[in-house]
């Protein structure tokens, strides 16, 4: 019993050490072309989210709440060099085609296209890969959002 008992201990211990390795795309997009490509990344924190929960405008407004309340995380990169733009943009879009298996493209046109990726029945993460103005923007999402999220973001 006690061995068993050890064993799941350690088992849990494992899976969440391996979870907390997993990079969102944000990150890893960073990683991989933060030297070749000119960006900024800004991140908004749980903490910052459950902070903008509690402003007063927010209160009175169900609807967005109720959507915010599914994001735990938002991860801004931007690129504002109108030459790395398309560059920036076919990098990302090849980064998610060589997780396919973990991001399934949602929608798309010529200078927008939306991922995620689920665990379950729950989507944890919505990339939004967009150029626009001259310049790339990835907004990443995180959490655990619904389908509803989902397409009311997508008819925006």
């Amino acid at each position: 019993m006690k061995r068993t008992l050890i064993l799941l201990l350690s088992l849990t211990c494992n899976l969440c050490l391996w979870a907390q390795k997993q990079q969102d795309f944000a990150a890893r997009f960073m990683q991989i072309h933060g030297k070749e490509i000119t960006m900024e990344c800004t991140t908004i924190s749980p903490l910052m989210m459950e902070r903008m929960l509690q402003l007063p405008s927010l209160e009175t407004d169900g609807v967005n709440r109720d959507a915010l309340k599914q994001v735990k995380t938002i991860r801004l990169v931007i690129n504002k060099d109108k030459q790395e733009t398309e560059h920036a943009f076919e990098q990302a879009v090849k980064l998610a085609a060589q997780n396919a298996a973990r991001y399934v493209l949602r929608a798309e046109n010529t200078t927008r296209r939306i991922y995620t990726r689920r665990r379950g029945e729950n989507i944890v993460e919505i990339v939004l890969l967009t150029k626009q103005n001259g310049g790339f923007i990835l907004v990443d999402l995180t959490g655990n959002m619904t389908d509803a999220f989902i397409h009311n973001l997508i008819r925006q």
